[in-house]
C-alpha cells in the first residue's frame, strides 16, 4: 500500500501537538509528511522526518487569530501561509494529490478507503471540509470551509487559493480561510463527511449541541453522529493566548478513551502518549 501523504505546519508552540497527531494517525496508516517548520521543530524531527520534507520557513509563532491585535494577527497569518509551501513540496514528489492537516488533531478511527481513493483521482481537484456549523451568519464571517483538514490535487487550485489568501485584508476576508470558498469555485471539489474534522464548532448552538451526546462508545470505538469519529480537530497540548473553545470536547473524548482503553489497545496508545507529552518539557 502506498504511504499517504500528509502536510501540516508545525512550531515549536504546537510540536507536542503535532507528535500525538502523528502518532494517532500512524497507528492507521502510513504517511509520509510533509512540513512547514520554524528552527526548533525542524532540528527537533531531523532524523524522524525525511529534511527534503521539511522546509524551515517560519520566523515566528507569536500571532494568534484570536486576537484583535493586528500585529498578532499578521503573524498568525505569515506562518500559516506557509501550508501552501508544504502542500505545494508534497505534490511536486508524485502524481498523488497530498492531504493537509492542522497540528492540532487527534485521529480515533482510520480513514475510509474511498477518502484515500480521492488522493488518487485526479479529476477531483480538491476535497474540502464543511464547518458545518449550521450558523449561516457565524460562516460569512469565517468561511464555510474549515482550512484545517483538505485534500489537494490541483496544484493549480492550490496556487489561486494562496494569491486569493495573499489579498485577504483588501478583500475583507478571515485569514486563509475563507478565501478557500472562492477559489474552488471554477472546480470539482467534494466535501468530507462530517464525521472527518469534527471540532467544537459543530455543537456549539442551541440547536446542534446534541451533537455532543452523540460523541459515544460502540463496540469500543469512539462515534459521531452514529458514524466513527475518524478525527478530533482540538486543542490539547498547546498554550493558548485565548480560551480554549474545544475543552469541553476534548474532556468528552478523554473520558471515553479512559473507559475503552482496556478494550480497544489504539485508545490506550493515544492515552499513554498524551500523557507522555503532558509531562513533556517545553
Amino acid at each position: 500500500m502506498n504511504k499517504i501523504k500528509c502536510a501540516s505546519v508545525v512550531t515549536r508552540k504546537s510540536y507536542k501537538e503535532f507528535l500525538l497527531l502523528k502518532y494517532s494517525m500512524e497507528l492507521f496508516h502510513e504517511i509520509s509528511w510533509y512540513l512547514s517548520t520554524d528552527k526548533y521543530t525542524y532540528r527537533m524531527l531531523r532524523g524522524e522526518i525525511p529534511e527534503e520534507n521539511m522546509l524551515e520557513i517560519i520566523d515566528s509563532d507569536d500571532g494568534t487569530h484570536g486576537s484583535n491585535d493586528p500585529e498578532k494577527n499578521d503573524i498568525h497569518m505569515k506562518m500559516m501561509m506557509t501550508k501552501f509551501d508544504a502542500c505545494e513540496l508534497a505534490l511536486e514528489d508524485s502524481n498523488e494529490g497530498v492531504l493537509f492537516l492542522d497540528s492540532d488533531m487527534i485521529f480515533f478511527n482510520p480513514i475510509e478507503d474511498r477518502i484515500i481513493d480521492i488522493l488518487k483521482n485526479k479529476k477531483i481537484d480538491a476535497a474540502v471540509s464543511p464547518h458545518s456549523t449550521e450558523n449561516k451568519l457565524v460562516e460569512s464571517k469565517v468561511g464555510t470551509y474549515n482550512g484545517g483538514m483538505f485534500i489537494m490535487n490541483s496544484k493549480k487550485l492550490l496556487n489561486e487559493w494562496k494569491e486569493l489568501s495573499l489579498k485577504y485584508k483588501e478583500n475583507g476576508m478571515y485569514f486563509e480561510q475563507q478565501p478557500l470558498e472562492y477559489a474552488i469555485k471554477n472546480y470539482l471539489t467534494c466535501n468530507l463527511p462530517i464525521n472527518y474534522n469534527v471540532g467544537w464548532w459543530r455543537m456549539n448552538e442551541q440547536y446542534t449541541s446534541f451533537r455532543l451526546n452523540t460523541i459515544c462508545l460502540s463496540e469500543s470505538k469512539i462515534n459521531f453522529l452514529g458514524l466513527p469519529l475518524i478525527n478530533a480537530h482540538v486543542h490539547s497540548l498547546k498554550k493558548l493566548d485565548y480560551q480554549n473553545y474545544g475543552a469541553f470536547m476534548l474532556n468528552k473524548i478523554l473520558h471515553l478513551l479512559q473507559n475503552s482503553k482496556e478494550e480497544n489497545e489504539s485508545h490506550k496508545k493515544i492515552l499513554d502518549t498524551y500523557a507522555s507529552l503532558m509531562v513533556m518539557e517545553d
